[in-house]
């Protein structure tokens, strides 16, 4: 039996659950945005923050920035998100630069809210662990919605 006659070549594309565009899947990027926005900014404060686990770009970053002058982290990062955006913005467009703008507020805010969670391990293996596997479920789902959470992500 040829390739072009075998089941799986006659299967038809399935319909995605939610259309490319329109009203229902602009609901669903932001709600996505701000859900890994959230899952991303609680990995950060149970695990990566008070373990010292500078992971790169601005969270880590402002890790330093608490180490080393005392400055809330989530201060740091809406500092440092801001000329990050008007970049983004100016390289990528307007409809990209508005889902980058809800990422760049909400993940800082999610970070200054949950800031005083418990920890639920001082191991640092584990915190890197955890760290690693939460803070990619959270940027996944960011991403799945079309959107970041500002930082070096807008540049990437």
């Amino acid at each position: 039996m040829s390739q072009l006659n075998s089941p799986v070549a006659r299967r038809r594309r399935r319909k995605p659950w939610i259309a490319a565009s329109g009203p229902v899947r602009n609901v669903t990027d932001i709600l996505l945005i701000i859900l890994g926005s959230f899952i991303t900014a609680l990995t950060f404060n149970m695990f990566l923050l008070p373990n010292r686990i500078a992971s790169g770009g601005v969270s880590g970053l402002s890790i330093l920035g608490e180490d080393l002058f005392g400055l809330e982290p989530a201060y740091t990062q809406w500092g440092m998100n801001i000329p990050l955006f008007i970049a983004g913005v100016l390289l990528l467009g307007k409809k990209y630069g508005l889902r980058s703008l809800l990422g760049s507020i909400m993940l800082p805010l999610f970070v200054y809210v949950t800031k005083d969670w418990a920890v639920p391990t001082t191991n640092p293996l584990l915190a890197s662990l955890y760290g690693g596997i939460g803070v990619g479920l959270g940027l996944g789902t960011v991403f799945r919605g079309r959107g970041s959470t500002g930082g070096l992500a807008i540049l990437a």
